[in-house]
């Protein structure tokens, strides 16, 4: 049953993919957590045309697979959206919102997700731009920590390197990650 969700859920990203006018990302990440090493894939894909559009993002990872859909508004450096979907796990059902600004020498973007395994996960992004490839910022999600980051492009090509702290019940854990992300279209 669970392969047959994860299927699902990467068929209908694909096929709102298929169509983005938008842009396609797919990103991979590496995480060092403490003596742990994980990695995930993440695909957006985003379509609209003037105001509205639609958005499609799935990640899969050694344990769980995860898609959600929905409307996205657009407008010319923010994008803000909310969607629903799936996880194959017991508790299957995901709601997410997101919002993307891009303006000035500042960028961010945060996501909110409820339901599947993690019930509540949390990211955010800050960044300022030192020039048109690199930007310093500061990251924060959920069962990872906080710290800060540094991201350069080239082309198509992003590299995001972050080294988060976990304070509180899990102290002294930290977390080093690398997102290799990638610019279809």
């Amino acid at each position: 049953m669970k392969s047959i969700l994860a299927i699902a859920i990467l068929v209908v990203c694909s096929a709102i993919s298929a169509h983005a006018s938008d842009g396609i990302y797919v990103a991979y990440e590496p995480t060092l957590s403490g003596q742990e090493f994980h990695h995930s894939v993440n695909a957006l894909a985003v379509e609209g045309d003037g105001d509205l559009g639609a958005f499609a993002w799935c990640q899969a990872d050694e344990n769980h697979v995860r898609g959600i859909v929905g409307p996205v508004m657009l407008r010319r450096n923010a994008q803000m959206g909310a969607g629903v979907g799936l996880e194959n796990s017991t508790n299957p059902l995901l709601v997410a919102a997101f919002m993307r600004v891009d303006g000035g020498n500042f960028t961010g973007y945060g996501v909110l997700r409820v339901g599947g395994t993690d019930l509540i996960n949390v990211r955010y992004r800050l960044g300022y731009y030192l020039n048109r490839d690199l930007t310093l910022g500061f990251a924060l999600e959920a069962y990872k920590g906080m710290g800060p980051s540094l991201e350069f492009r080239s082309g198509a090509w992003d590299i995001a390197v972050s080294s988060l702290y976990q304070p509180g019940f899990q102290s002294g854990q930290s977390t080093q990650s690398v997102s290799l992300r990638y610019k279809a279209f």
